[in-house]
């Protein structure tokens, strides 16, 4: 179940200087749930390469045992 990870929006500088705290509070929680959202990505990314190439080590082991 691969999920599309969307980009944020982003907005200009004058847009966030006149924006009010608690809405630039929730910009920075967005972003910050947008950079975890990643983070899990990435190392479900890894953690799958890694079993992987265990399998394929484990593989090439056993027909080595099969040749000698």
């Amino acid at each position: 179940m691969n999920k599309e990870i969307k980009e944020l929006n982003k907005i200009s500088y004058n847009e966030f200087k006149y924006t009010d705290t608690k809405h630039r509070f929730d910009l920075t929680n967005i972003e910050y749930d947008k950079i975890n959202e990643l983070v899990r990505e990435v190392n479900k990314i890894k953690k799958q390469l890694e079993e992987q190439e265990t399998e394929d080590i484990d593989t090439v082991e056993r027909e080595l045992n099969k040749m000698f």
